[in-house]
């Protein structure tokens, strides 16, 4: 009878939440915070770590998505950062490269599936084997701005951005550099390091500016960077010059 009672009892121990996924607009969660009694950061993705006055533990991310994480446990919350993984219902922000997490980690294999779909979707009446850099890139631009801006997808931005990325990256003999964006499960965001170290992207001009303006100009986003991998100051004489030397 003891050894059945012993075992019902753990049982019904293991059986208990270890832990709760909390919603960030949860009002219980400013709540748990205020009872919070020290902050520890978690190595893995910068998140804080509130213990609280009750002897549990909230990890709440540093980029704010939609999800915290209240532990009833600290051999639970430990396993997660081990495992650098924390079990959560769906994804934090839904951003594109959230979405496409694995590829972009292994950007440099996977660069080729991104230029594939920009060439078949964008560029197929053209014979890229006989077209220099500014003739893609023009014949790119005036493929995309051909249709409504409105009807690319956030994946057709991604790959454009991409696609002019390597284009750079090859043409300056710069590599691929990923910046860790620290929601609670890290996704990276792509950008071009030259060999002195410094950053470049093509994307994230392509991406804001339609995303915010409705507006793409490839030629001049790409040529803007190519004025900053030169070292000409941004807006001066010279950068806007050699922006200005080809008929955009």
């Amino acid at each position: 009878m003891m050894l059945t009672n012993i075992f019902l009892l753990l049982l019904f121990l293991n059986m208990q939440p270890k832990y709760e996924i909390v919603r960030t607009n949860d009002s219980r969660l400013e709540e748990l915070l205020k009872t919070g009694i020290s902050i520890e950061k978690c190595l893995i993705n910068s998140a804080n770590i509130y213990h609280l006055k009750n002897g549990n533990f909230v990890i709440v991310p540093e980029v704010i998505g939609k999800y915290a994480i209240l532990y009833y446990d600290r051999g639970t919350l430990d396993e997660h950062i081990k495992n650098r993984h924390f079990p959560l219902p769906g994804p934090e922000l839904g951003e594109i490269l959230e979405m496409e997490r694995e590829s972009i980690e292994n950007i440099n294999d996977s660069i080729g599936k991104y230029m594939r779909y920009v060439e078949k979707t964008f560029m197929c009446d053209t014979n890229l084997k006989n077209c220099s850099i500014d003739e893609r890139i023009t014949y790119l631009n005036n493929s995309v701005n051909n249709g409504k801006l409105t009807a690319l997808s956030d994946f057709d931005l991604l790959a454009i951005g991409l696609y002019l990325d390597e284009i750079f990256r090859r043409e300056t003999e710069s590599g691929w550099y990923l910046i860790s964006i620290n929601t609670l499960n890290p996704y990276m965001a792509p950008s071009v390091m030259s060999k002195d170290g410094r950053k470049f992207s093509v994307s994230d001009r392509v991406f804001k500016s339609v995303k915010e303006e409705q507006y793409l100009n490839i030629p001049l986003f790409y040529r803007i960077e190519e004025a900053n991998f030169l070292g000409f100051e941004p807006f001066s004489k010279e950068s806007i010059d050699f922006i200005n030397q080809k008929d955009w």
